[in-house]
């Protein structure tokens, strides 16, 4: 063999052994697939899913999620959060854009921990209206951004794209501002089909599905757990299911289990709603200090609601009211109904605190509420509330349904025992309602939950009136009984105790001395049971004295 043919043969091995490589390269990426909508890349495991966040020319590409997987091996911030957006001299992009298909596979232990970083989240910044992530199930995320803002166990920040059939279960999501258990800010997304059950925490704009969710559209959703806020002044916006419902946004056909608490606009379905709610329901207890509302806090200007119900207690100083805390001039409240108890000292209603706008058909139970007066409404007794002939210009054939005589009027949207809402009361569902009492049944009895609304931790308290005194409130639930009463402390020594909660677990703390106190409440359950909050530390101080 000539010396050229040798080289020519040596050119072409080397020539098919990289393209060889290259090929293998290739394929190897993730678990296999192409990242192609017809051949998406497939992600098989923990590595996999931390190799989408690590190159940004992956993000608009498809990905399926083959298998469950576990995240418990990353903690702090060594997790890659596919998306991002931050400022360096102004904002700089790097969204996800493609489509994640969680093949209804789950992803348990999702953990964050960072307290100088935006966006942050499963995906932390999709913008695109082709973008999708759907099908997906977190269980027990970890999500701690400290002051860090744009904060939700699936999403940071979701700007057009799509949510759809993905939910989050347990763990707890918490930050500064717009904060979601599902999604921090939905701003023209939509989310489908989607539910959070988890615990919320931070300042403001914080929802126990969306922190915030303006000009977008959320359709057939809904939350349980706990939506705290603890800001002290400002708007605060805290919903049961959203913070701040805001601009042109849209709310439809769906409800909030969770118990929320908070300052300012706290609802336990909506904190703040600028916008549209329509056929929605919440039945969580909500407890704040101004525009408190059984379903909305404040229903601001251009905010409409239409056929919803609310049938959780309100409590709080102003502004309280069974479905609505204030109702602003231009807002609307159509065909509406509460039933929850109403507490508080000023500008409280059984079905509005204080309206100037329209309240239209809508009504309140002046039995179970314990008020007989609102800003707007008519109040009927509870026997009343439950015949059909009291809600005259109601839908009864395309919109509500009632049990004559048994029940409350109730949406035809949610059929009863239709647990995952698609309408139908099927297999699934009654599997779901199995699973859960067959975890009940027999087991330990779990203590309660309890922690301290007011004031915050860190607060300045100065010394006012003869003797000082300040409001201590808690909120506290138990999962499987009954809260019969709650102690307060202050340095570890009982101050004394809320005997019934009969409005909001609350102690008026009275002649206290200068310097930080350590407050904490402890909730006890009917078989003696306690359960004890965090610490929340305070300081008492006196302004100086004006010169002479």
């Amino acid at each position: 063999m000539s010396e050229t043919r040798t080289s020519s043969l040596l050119w072409e091995i080397t020539v098919l052994v990289v393209i060889c490589c290259c090929c293998l390269s290739a394929q190897a990426k993730y678990g296999g697939g192409s990242g192609e909508p017809n051949d998406p890349y497939q992600i098989r495991d923990a590595n996999d899913m931390q190799a989408i966040g690590a190159d940004a020319n992956d993000w608009d590409k498809c990905f399926k999620l083959m298998a469950d997987i576990d995240l418990s091996g990353y903690t702090g911030t060594e997790f890659n959060i596919t998306g991002e957006r931050y400022y360096d001299e102004g904002w700089v992009e790097h969204p996800f854009t493609g489509i994640f298909d969680g093949n209804d596979h789950t992803i348990v232990n999702f953990t964050w921990d960072s307290n100088d970083r935006e966006h942050i989240g499963l995906f932390g910044y999709v913008d695109d209206p082709n973008a999708e992530i759907k099908n997906l199930g977190l269980i027990d995320p970890n999500v701690d951004a400290g002051a860090g803002l744009f904060v939700g166990a699936l999403f940071g920040y979701l700007r057009d794209g799509i949510a759809s059939n993905c939910y989050v279960e347990g763990g707890r999501v918490s930050g500064r501002y717009y904060v979601g258990g599902l999604v921090g800010e939905n701003a023209a997304g939509t989310i489908t089909s989607c539910y959070s059950m988890s615990s919320v925490s931070g300042r403001s704009f914080l929802g126990g599905l969306v922190g915030r969710n303006e000009e977008g559209t959320i359709t057939n959703c809904y939350s349980g757990g706990s939506v705290k806020g603890s800001v002290t002044e400002g708007n605060s916006c805290i919903g049961g299911l959203v913070g701040c419902n805001y601009y042109l946004a849209t709310i439809i056909n769906s409800y909030s289990m969770s118990s929320v608490s908070g300052q300012n606009n706290v609802g336990a379905f909506v904190g703040h709603n600028h916008a549209t709610i329509n056929n929605c329901y919440s039945s969580g207890s909500v407890l704040g200090i101004k525009d408190v509302g059984g379903l909305v806090g404040d229903n601001d200007q251009e905010g409409t609601i239409t056929n919803c119900y609310s049938l959780g207690n309100a409590s709080g100083a102003n502004g309280v009211g069974g479905l609505v805390g204030d109702n602003d001039q231009d807002g609307i409240i159509t065909n509406c109904y509460s039933t929850g108890s109403v507490t508080g000292p000023n500008n409280v209603g059984g079905l509005v605190g204080y309206s100037e706008g329209t309240v239209d058909a809508s009504f309140w139970d002046t039995e179970t509420s314990g008020q007989t007066t609102s800003t707007g409404g008519t109040g009927k007794t509870t026997a009343e509330m439950q015949m059909q002939s009291t809600f005259e210009d109601w839908d009864f054939i395309n919109v509500w349904n009632i049990g004559e005589n048994q029940t409350y009027p109730y949406l035809r949207t949610y059929p009863a025992g239709d647990i995952d809402k698609d309408g139908i009361v099927n297999f699934k569902d009654l599997g779901f309602l199995a699973l859960h009492w067959l975890e009940d049944y027999g087991a330990e009895n779990k203590p309660p939950t309890v922690w301290i609304t007011y004031p915050d931790d860190g607060a300045r308290l100065m010394v006012g009136g003869v003797p000082p005194q300040t409001m201590i409130m808690a909120e506290a639930n138990d999962y499987d009984g009954i809260v019969v009463r709650v102690e307060f402390f202050a340095n570890d020594l009982k101050l004394g105790e809320d005997p019934d909660g009969s409005d909001g677990w609350n102690y008026l703390w009275q002649g206290y001395s200068l310097g930080w106190h350590v407050l904490t409440a402890t909730a006890w359950d009917e078989e003696g049971l306690p359960g004890t909050s965090s610490p929340v530390n305070v300081e008492v101080w006196m302004p100086d004295p004006p010169p002479p």
